[in-house]
């Protein structure tokens, strides 16, 4: 019988921390700039791409600009589009086939206009890859363990299978309450992942995906008097879809990223004749991996009597998955700003650049760095808004898995922030959930060739002693396999130890 275990192996792993500086010239359908309110940024793909001794990922990056008109003073928004290539220091040296996944943040983005028309944008990315390579390691359990001692164990073993990257697209719509003045025109839309729900089945993979949708617009003004407003729509909606893999299981455990690209917006009317309705596109696009359950026999050992473990014999490392973690936390910090910037709150958005792992005391923590954006009026009654920097740490608990080579893999969500003034700083609230699973790792003996059957093995009665005329290749493992003999007792009655003997031409086998 035999079986076949896949196991991933890590074949390159880089990061790079760059800085990027562009010129952007304003489209000629909008009006020049008089002040710059925000730059939001999204990456729109990531890409990896290498040859021996390079490797880059290919970036398409997408910017929103949104500032206040100097024509007549209404917030506008200008997009652009970027295609970036950050080069990674360490040289790619793989020639076989690999899957790589690729991911990149942009960490800060700071945008300042060099005239009504132009605009310096300095960007710091951070991009990060990492490439797996297949390997199939066969398991091989004897059919007939007659007169041989073994030690048989079925083990549950998890291979980790990539996903490749799927896109998909829907469609929503999102009506105004009806305390809400018409929409006049949007601004600016911004899409976040917060969590998902997977379920597996033969072949198909369906999922149910969570994200928070912010809309900055204009509101139409009640009457000419009235200066004009903004406002933001909040709302979460679900992503509803299901991939098809011929290599998706059951008792699989998925594991999937949502990277939504695209929000696209337009604003129609309502059975009243109003603009109330915001029809929506949103392109995305998932992928991530699957742990495969897979219940294989090992022979943990093999012990003859009189006879040594057998030279063939490997380890395999396996990964045992165990319960999931699922854990929510509301996180409380209060930090430094400046309130001549900002004097009121009207909203609070936060997003996650980085997650690291941390081991203390049996514990395992989650420590994710995110930047804070607070939008509000400063003393002036203009709208302003400020980035601050964040340190969540969120404890992923441990119980069992109290070992430091136990591994969490863990996506952390912000599921919702919000900010007020407080004591001359801002007072942040977070709820912050964190989703996956634990891993252990096992090393697991297994015997790739068996020891020879009693009936194959030379004649040989008991207390005997035999000369034998070893050939040219043939090592110790060899002879006290053929003799089942332990080799320990044939380097005794040589006088020799297992380096020396095989250059002697008559070996006594005791």
């Amino acid at each position: 019988m035999q079986q076949h275990l896949t196991e991933q192996t890590v074949v390159y792993s880089a990061k790079n921390d760059t800085e990027k500086n562009f010129d952007f010239i304003l489209p000629e359908y909008l009006p020049g700039i008089a002040r710059i309110i925000k730059t939001y940024t999204s990456i729109e793909n990531c890409l990896f791409s290498a040859n021996i001794g390079e490797a880059m990922a290919q970036i398409v990056l997408k910017i929103s600009i949104v500032y206040i008109s100097e024509y007549d003073g209404k917030i506008k928004s200008a997009p652009f589009r970027e295609e970036i290539s950050v080069m990674f220091k360490e040289p790619f040296t793989h020639t076989g086939e690999y899957v790589a996944l690729p991911s990149c943040f942009v960490s800060s983005a700071h945008a300042v206009p060099q005239s009504p028309r132009k605009i310096s944008l300095k960007l710091s990315l951070q991009a990060s890859v990492t490439a797996y390579s297949e390997n199939k390691t066969p398991i091989y359990s004897p059919e007939d363990d007659s007169d041989i001692c073994v030690l048989k164990d079925n083990i549950t073993a998890h291979s980790k299978k990539l996903l490749p990257e799927v896109h998909f697209e829907q469609n929503e719509e999102i009506s105004l309450d009806s305390t809400k003045s018409g929409i006049s025109e949007i601004i600016h839309t911004d899409a976040s992942f917060i969590s998902t729900n997977t379920f597996a089945s033969e072949g198909e993979l369906n999922f149910d995906a969570n994200i928070n949708l912010r809309i900055l617009y204009e509101s139409v003004a009640e009457d000419d008097d009235k200066d004009v407003s903004y406002s933001y729509l909040d709302t979460i909606i679900t992503l509803k879809d299901s991939i098809h893999n011929e290599h998706i299981h059951p008792d699989d455990i998925p594991f999937i990223y949502i990277d939504i690209y695209s929000a696209e917006p337009s604003v129609s009317l309502d059975p009243y004749g109003e603009n109330r309705v915001i029809s929506l596109s949103i392109k995305y696009s998932v992928s991530g991996f699957a742990y495969e359950k897979q219940n294989i026999e090992f022979i943990t050992d093999a012990f003859m009597q009189g006879c040594h473990k057998n030279p063939d014999f490997a380890d395999v490392v396996v990964d045992t998955v165990h319960s999931p973690i699922s854990k929510k936390e509301l996180i409380s910090q209060s930090v430094h700003a400046d309130i001549r910037e900002i004097t009121t709150v009207s909203a609070c958005n936060a997003k996650i650049h980085s997650v690291s792992i941390e081991h203390s005391e049996g514990q395992f923590f989650a420590s994710a760095r995110c930047l804070t954006e607070v939008l509000g009026t400063n003393l002036s009654g203009e709208l302003s808004s400020i980035d601050v920097p964040v340190l969540l740490h969120i404890p992923l608990g441990g119980g069992e898995f109290t070992s430091a080579d136990a591994i969490p893999e863990v996506i952390i969500n912000i599921s919702s922030c919000s900010a007020q003034i407080k004591d001359g700083g801002l007072k942040l609230d977070f709820e912050v959930a964190a989703n996956g699973v634990f891993i252990t790792r096992t090393n697991h003996s297994f015997v790739c060739s068996l020891i020879p059957d009693p009936e194959d093995a030379p004649c040989k009665n008991k207390g005997e002693i035999v000369i034998y005329y070893p050939s040219k290749d043939e090592n110790l493992w060899e002879m006290a396999k053929k003799y089942r003999v332990s080799p320990d007792k044939i380097c005794a009655a040589n006088n020799e130890d297992e380096n020396s003997i095989k250059h002697r031409k008559a070996v006594i086998i005791p």
